[in-house]
């Protein structure tokens, strides 16, 4: 999805149980199902391969009674969008997500979270093709989801 260029991704933190991000593209309610559905696939199936019993036991418990389709919930339904409609909002968004970590008290300073955008706005390297805040152009989606 995000190797062919069908979303941009401006900023982004992962957190211990939701994530935020800014994207951009056209179907992102589809790209989003899509990610979700492939990133629950692979945590599950590395809570088996590792015999993580307890949190697969959470996951099961998770699950919402209407989904008879699997066995596990991972993500919760939906996710949150946020229409970016200026730049000020852009900066308020972008700060917003590099701090979560912080204000959860799980670092001292938000270069510190490695599963986050920030250390890359800081001019270090990424592993997720990520397009620099200059690039935008309107209209773009934060998205929160847990």
């Amino acid at each position: 999805m995000i190797k062919k260029r069908l979303v941009k991704i401006y900023a982004f933190v992962i957190m211990l149980d939701h994530i935020h991000f800014i994207a951009q593209g056209n179907n992102l309610a589809k790209h989003i199902s899509s990610f979700k559905l492939f990133t629950a696939r692979q945590i599950i199936n590395s809570l088996k391969n590792t015999g993580k019993a307890n949190q697969l036991s959470v996951l099961r418990n998770s699950k919402l009674t209407h989904k008879t389709d699997r066995e596990y919930q991972v993500w919760s339904e939906g996710f949150h969008p946020k229409q970016v409609f200026s730049d000020e909002i852009m900066e308020q968004k972008i700060k917003y997500i590099h701090y979560n970590p912080v204000k959860a008290q799980l670092v001292a300073n938000k270069f510190d979270w490695s599963l986050s955008s920030a250390r890359f706005y800081n001019g270090n390297d990424c592993e997720l093709p990520l397009t620099l805040f200059g690039d935008w152009g309107a209209p773009t989606q934060s998205i929160g989801a847990r």
